[in-house]
């Protein structure tokens, strides 16, 4: 599934009708419940700590998952409807391929450095992050 965003709001989901579906059904429901602005994304972030994986099936333990594997560059997180933090809905997005203003700064969960100015003189400085970076870890819990 896609998400179309056009500055700090959704525009709309495209991919599987039964997929869009239920996502506008929970953004709804949750919007309306509680009164809060449905299309607001509140803020999101990309994990930026390649070493951040998980040994064991997240199913096991989903809370220490949920706070401990959102680091990993294999996931996104977006805090959605409503205006205050953390916002209500928070989404995961597994292996994402990120544009902004149509650069690709994430592919398949792999951060792109050379797309954003200024990174990979940080990371020709720091030979042990790049080096993680460049071979960041894989598992996080949600493969087994």
């Amino acid at each position: 599934m896609f998400v179309v965003f056009e500055g700090e709001h959704l525009v709309r989901f495209e991919g599987k009708t039964s997929d869009v579906h239920r996502a506008n059904f929970h953004l709804d429901f949750v919007s309306e419940r509680y009164g809060l602005d449905r299309n607001r994304v509140f803020s999101w972030h990309a994990g930026i700590h390649p070493g951040n994986i998980y040994h064991e099936n997240a199913r096991i333990n989903p809370m220490v998952w949920c706070s401990s594997c959102f680091g990993n560059p294999r996931l996104s997180h977006f805090h959605t409807c409503g205006n205050e933090p953390p916002s209500e809905i928070s989404w995961n997005v597994l292996d994402p391929t990120t544009c902004v203003d149509g650069v690709e700064i994430w592919t398949e969960g792999k951060f792109n450095p050379h797309t954003v100015s200024g990174a990979t003189m940080i990371l020709d400085r720091s030979p042990d992050i790049k080096k993680l970076m460049d071979h960041s870890g894989r598992e996080i819990g949600l493969d087994l």
